[in-house]
């Protein structure tokens, strides 16, 4: 970009898509992205150039037509339009001085969205397989263990405390050892080992990370009540927990594939991470009030993402750099703070100022990330102002078992599609190391199948973008695509073709 003086211009390697925001003067700036096959245009209806539809690539939204719904669908969709890379953004000099408000707010949420899109690129890129193999070896569970529908208000003004592993959970933790009797514990997997020092046992304990086996979580002798998970949660979960499991439904394309079976999705579901969801399952079952501990969603003074006493190499994943994060957020007791959770933070905040009023919500920090409509409470200041739960409720809100039974429905329709694809299986698993070269049709041919592609979502996430980039692999990650794709149909095969013990 030469000629045009833009305020902000952010280019990223392989872009071939683009934000535009704010008026430009000629024509000729509007060339200057004849390069990108399309570019997002957000621009004031008056000030759309005279002949702009000469340019094909461009598409204009304009700001009159925008509300923040319709905003969030728009960057939804142009994000994906290409696979491989996050769009460029340029910024006009006119955004400084027509309709700032609203041009800093679109930039927001583009960074925002597109924030959360290269962490999920990434996610599927590190953990396609893993979550993919737990899903499989979850899907019986998940179809007989969901969540019922009829939880919602099940424990309704019961005051619970959502046990986040944010820095502040240090400063706050001898709270919860002196009125832990009074409220319900809803605990994260990753503030479990805190938990557990001060031996308080969680009434939930909540854990829908592909990456946070059970064995890593929990102690040895560490007992559970009863354990919220997703479908792509490590399947050791499931193995050692004999208390009440509950699969939650979330945003994951197999589930998608089951509900177009019957299976419908959960009521209640998993919503950004562990936290978010504890505070979503509060909400759904009608606690009230709703504590937060240890939610801070920024980064405390040292950099430190997590409470000092937390495995840090289960909580921070590959993606999460906490003393690395430039993203600031309205702190408690500062005016910014800085966060990685940026995209988690505007999910708490959301849910939070759109819970019921007769929900209230206090957040109990000496420090973190605000949330607009919770109380802020210096622990310092906390008194608790209810009694003792007696008796204490049991957490127990599993579907019916009905008939006829799902998962033999589901294993039916899974067995033919198998047969009818054996042949294709048959070809991926004789494929040898040194045959890589000849596995790339064979994976298109895999994925172009819509139901298999559905039930591998996961894995076609991961694997397709490579398709793309082929010439580009090197014999290694050719060799560790072959082996994921060959265990993973060994899983499904394994899934389906024998009867499962639940």
């Amino acid at each position: 970009m030469a000629t045009t003086d833009w305020l902000h211009a952010q280019n990223h390697p392989g872009a071939t898509t683009c934000f535009l925001l704010g008026s430009v003067q000629s024509h000729d700036s509007l060339n200057e992205l004849a390069k990108y096959k399309e570019v997002c245009w957000f621009i004031e209806q008056k000030n759309l150039l005279p002949q702009y539809r000469i340019f094909p690539f461009l598409h204009p939204i304009t700001l009159e037509s925008l509300d923040k719904e319709k905003l969030h669908q728009e960057i939804q969709s142009f994000l994906p339009k290409n696979p491989l890379a996050i769009p460029d953004i340029f910024c006009a000099q006119s955004i400084l001085k027509e309709n700032s408000n609203a041009y800093d707010f679109i930039i927001r949420q583009i960074q925002i969205q597109t924030e959360e899109t290269l962490r999920a690129r990434q996610t599927r890129q590190e953990e396609g397989f893993m979550a993919q193999k737990n899903i499989l070896e979850n899907l019986p569970h998940y179809i007989q263990n969901r969540l019922s529908a009829c939880s919602a208000k099940g424990l309704k003004d019961t005051p619970v405390a959502i046990i986040g592993a944010g820095p502040s959970l240090d400063a706050s933790i001898h709270l919860l050892e002196k009125y832990h009797a009074h409220f319900l514990i809803f605990c994260v997997d990753s503030a479990l080992s805190t938990l557990e020092k001060t031996q308080i046992q969680p009434d939930a304990i909540i854990s829908v990370d592909a990456e946070k086996p059970a064995q890593a979580c929990l102690t040895p002798d560490q007992k559970t009540k009863a354990l919220f998970l997703s479908l792509k949660s490590p399947h050791d979960w499931v193995e050692r927990v004999t208390a009440p499991i509950h699969f939650l439904s979330g945003n994951i394309l197999t589930e998608d594939w089951l509900a177009e079976q019957g299976i419908e999705k959960t009521a209640a579901t998993v919503l950004g991470n562990c936290g978010i969801t504890a505070v979503n399952l509060a909400i759904h079952f009608g606690c009230a009030p709703i504590l937060l501990f240890g939610m801070d969603h920024a980064t405390d003074e040292s950099g430190e993402g997590h409470a000092e006493n937390v495995n840090q190499n289960i909580c921070r994943g590959k993606t999460h750099n906490p003393a690395k994060c430039t993203t600031t957020v309205p702190g408690n007791y500062s005016q910014k703070v800085k966060t990685f959770l940026l995209n988690e933070w505007e999910k708490l905040d959301n849910l939070i100022s759109n819970a019921s009023p007769t929900q209230e919500i206090w957040n109990i920090t000496d420090r973190g990330a605000k949330f607009e409509a919770a109380t802020l409470i210096h622990p310092q200041e906390f008194e608790c102002q209810f009694p003792p739960l007696k008796p204490r409720p049991i957490i127990d809100y599993r579907q019916k078992p009905v008939h006829p039974d799902p998962w033999n429905h589901i294993q039916n329709i899974t067995q033919n599609l198998l047969l009818q694809e054996q042949d294709l299986f048959h070809r991926i698993l004789n494929t040898s190391n040194s045959n890589t070269e000849n596995l790339r049709p064979e994976l298109i041919r895999l994925f172009q199948q819509p139901e298999l592609s559905k039930l591998l979502g996961n894995l076609s996430f991961k694997i397709i973008p490579n398709l793309l980039i082929w010439p580009n692999l090197t014999h290694l990650e050719k060799e560790n695509l072959l082996k994921e794709t060959k265990s993973t149909i060994q899983t499904l095969e394994k899934t389906f073709s024998t009867p499962c013990k639940l």
